[in-house]
């Protein structure tokens, strides 16, 4: 490690030691994220934005992401309300979500639902990602951030 000499009321130069290329593998680069409270309705049984979503540009092909949200969902009787992290238009779990709530027998109710992956997207280009959610029955209604609670989503990009 090189030491730095202090001037007067000035720092010495500093070799650049935290430039993105010269973190190691595995450290997390950069940290952005997003906070919604605006109420989202559904009777789609097809995924569809909560309104929570950030965009994220890559240093370098090699990197990946990791994708953390917390969500408030309601069902208003809907047997599942489902939700997954998107990258785009891409579902970056399986058909079925990342976590299903069965609120079959229960009436209606609400949930906190948090969900997290790594993508690996191989792109410096700028990335959108978000939170999706939908029911599996058109007849009753899905909320997101039901009564204006707080929905979290943190994507960190984590150097290859």
């Amino acid at each position: 490690m090189a030491l730095t000499k202090v001037i007067g009321d000035a720092i010495g130069t500093v070799a650049n030691q935290f430039a993105d290329a010269n973190m190691s593998p595995d450290s997390i680069i950069q940290t952005v994220f997003s906070v919604d409270d605006s109420e989202t309705t559904t009777t789609s049984t097809s995924y569809v934005t909560t309104g929570l979503t950030r965009t994220i540009t890559l240093s370098a092909t090699s990197s990946k992401v990791l994708i953390i949200s917390n969500n408030n969902f309601y069902n208003g009787g809907a047997f599942l309300v489902l939700g997954s992290l998107f990258r785009g238009s891409t579902n970056l779990a399986n058909a079925n979500g990342l976590i299903q709530a069965n609120t079959s027998g229960r009436g209606s109710m609400g949930f906190t639902q948090s969900m997290f992956t790594i993508d690996s997207p191989s792109s410096t280009s700028q990335l959108t990602y978000g939170t999706f959610f939908k029911i599996n029955t058109g007849s009753t209604n899905g909320f997101s951030s039901i009564n204006n609670g707080r929905d979290y989503l943190i994507c960190m990009e984590i150097r290859g």
